[in-house]
């Protein structure tokens, strides 16, 4: 296993452009079904002290429509968010099993249908930025340059989701206080607190509480597959840069469970990050390439 890799020229062929252009168009719904959800309970909290202050009458019915959004979010939006971000795992399992050429694992699911890559990856396919989705591994071994792709998308995602998370739990926590105070301002009684404040601000908060514990759960697997790469990189320069298939298909096991289960994080959030991150990934992976080298003496 210590042969030389082509994964630089695997990820650039047409079919697995495709694919990256695919799971990026899913990934990209399933933040759009979550970002309406969080916009629709944004605007009912901003629009609770208005209508209490303004238009008395209306906050009974700005009440039962937070209670029926809210029940519209877990019940269908949760659901469609699920369905597009497990689509896009599966077809990044299929790009990556296609790349480092490790088996695919039916116990995980079944390849995804060519119709919905195709269809899915039609618009974005010839988009210059999918070129390159790795970085140049080329001087490494075939299996240690596997796992530091594998682990160069972890970096990169956990890095981000931890930014998330700190925003998420400010949010939680000045829209729950921002309801009180103004509770308290206004001198609501506790009747008029949760019909008036508590209700419309509910959706904002119970999403903002959900997709944080949702990232905190994806930040722990995530370091705890971190540390499981850090390890199989260390044991794979200790024995002359070989590692066993099995070893290899474990983790991406791990990348593919995460990756259907986590939360994506917002485009927006993504766009803003991106710069400083890869600069950090690109830099991070150069010194483990370089280091490898001068131990492998390649």
């Amino acid at each position: 296993m210590s042969a030389p890799n082509d994964i630089g020229v695997r990820q650039d062929l047409e079919e697995n452009l495709e694919r990256l252009a695919a799971l990026r168009a899913l990934y990209s719904r399933a933040k759009s079904v979550r970002g309406a959800s969080a916009l629709v309970a944004t605007l009912l909290a901003v629009a609770s002290p208005l209508v209490t202050l303004y238009w008395p009458k209306g906050s009974a019915g700005l009440a039962l429509g937070a209670l029926v959004w809210a029940l519209v979010e877990l019940v269908l939006l949760d659901g469609l968010e699920e369905k597009n971000r497990q689509e896009a795992a599966l077809i990044q399992e299929e790009f990556d099993t296609r790349v480092f050429g490790l088996p695919w694992n039916e116990a995980l699911g079944a390849r995804p249908a060519p119709e919905l890559v195709v269809a899915a990856g039609k618009a974005g396919k010839g988009d210059p930025k999918l070129k390159g989705w790795y970085a140049d591994v080329s001087r490494l071994p075939r299996s240690l340059a596997i796992l530091l792709c594998q682990r160069s998308g972890l970096a990169w995602d956990h890095r981000s989701r931890a930014w998330y998370q700190t925003f998420l739990a400010a949010v939680a926590l000045l829209l729950a206080l921002g309801a009180v105070a103004l509770a308290m301002g206004t001198r609501q009684s506790l009747t008029e607190f949760l019909v008036n404040f508590a209700l419309p601000v509910l959706p904002a908060v119970q999403h903002a509480i959900k997709t944080f514990k949702a990232h905190r759960r994806a930040g722990a697997e995530q370091e705890r597959l971190r540390d499981e790469l850090a390890s199989a990189w260390e044991g794979g320069l200790a024995s002359g840069g070989n590692l066993h298939e099995a070893q290899l298909r474990r983790v991406q096991d791990r990348l593919l469970l995460l990756r259907r289960e986590q939360t994506p994080i917002p485009d927006v959030l993504y766009r803003l990050l991106r710069p400083a991150s890869e600069a950090t990934m690109h830099e991070a992976t150069r010194r483990l390439i370089d280091d490898a080298v001068r131990q492998l003496g390649r």
